[in-house]
């Protein structure tokens, strides 16, 4: 069983000596589960294409890790773009960008809000989206090549090995279409 994207759990204990714990977050390589992680993998691109333009337009290097807040039609939109993530197998690499939409800004006593990873191809004409449960389960950064999220009191990172896949998978956490 060979690994598409590999994850490392970091606690704050440990973070200093910089031990990490590795775990397995994907799936094997064979023909048929391959054949059908491309299926999915197009039918997602497919789906996320109409939000490119809006994506493309946080893809600045000069902003990397500063969020942009702007507000509109009642939305509250906080978009940070996080760097590039490559691929360690492969000459694939993807812009990633992270963004929660508060929904009902000004207009609900309750609003609602909508977390989403987005990864955009370096020729910017292709990407995929990833819908986290909580803001709190979005990425904070790319580090070393790794999409780090802060899960409470750990520090977790996945790698891209060799591809995207259907599900986005933070250990501790779970995975996410």
């Amino acid at each position: 069983m060979t690994s598409l994207f590999t994850g490392c759990i970091r606690d704050n204990e440990t973070a200093a000596s910089e031990e990490y714990n590795v775990t397995d977050t994907a799936v094997s390589k064979e023909a048929g589960l391959k054949s059908s992680v491309a299926k999915l993998m197009n039918v997602k691109a497919h789906y996320s294409q109409d939000k490119l333009p809006f994506y493309s337009r946080f893809l600045v290097p000069e902003q990397t890790g500063i969020p942009v807040l702007f507000e509109d039609d009642h939305l509250e939109h906080h978009v940070t773009y996080l760097g590039l993530l490559s691929s360690k197998e492969t000459n694939k690499s993807f812009h990633v960008v992270s963004h929660f939409k508060r929904i009902g800004v000004g207009a609900m006593d309750a609003p609602r809000g909508r977390s989403t990873v987005a990864f955009v191809n370096l020729i910017q004409d292709e990407i995929f989206l990833y819908s986290p449960s909580m803001p709190g389960d979005l990425p904070t950064e790319i580090k070393d090549n790794m999409l780090c999220f802060n899960v409470e009191v750990t520090s977790s990172c996945i790698t891209l090995d060799q591809a995207l896949l259907p599900y986005l998978c933070i250990p501790e956490v779970g995975c996410f279409d």
